[in-house]
């Protein structure tokens, strides 16, 4: 519960920087609080896995945060071509 409180003032700051923004839009605001709440649980749940009797062959620290950090890139990578692939370059 401590690291779910911890994340209170992470977006405590983004609400406090938000509002005193001239082009501030709620859809951006809202945006930001799913990205900063996903971004902090992607660590919360990085870590309890570590914490795990059996975390698995070579599922170091670093090797966790790596595999998570790809499977974020796999879960993104669909949207993102689908929107924005007309601008690559061929």
């Amino acid at each position: 519960w401590q690291v779910w409180l911890s994340m209170l003032p992470v977006c405590g700051g983004v609400a406090m920087a938000s509002a005193g923004e001239l082009s501030f839009t709620w859809g951006c605001f809202i945006c930001a609080m799913i990205s900063n709440t996903l971004y902090a649980t992607r660590g919360v749940l990085s870590k309890a896995s570590m914490d795990m009797a059996d975390p698995g062959e070579n599922m170091s620290a670093e090797n966790t945060f790596a595999v998570v950090t790809l499977i974020a890139f796999a879960f993104c990578l669909p949207a993102a071509l689908i929107l924005e692939g007309a601008k690559i370059p061929a």
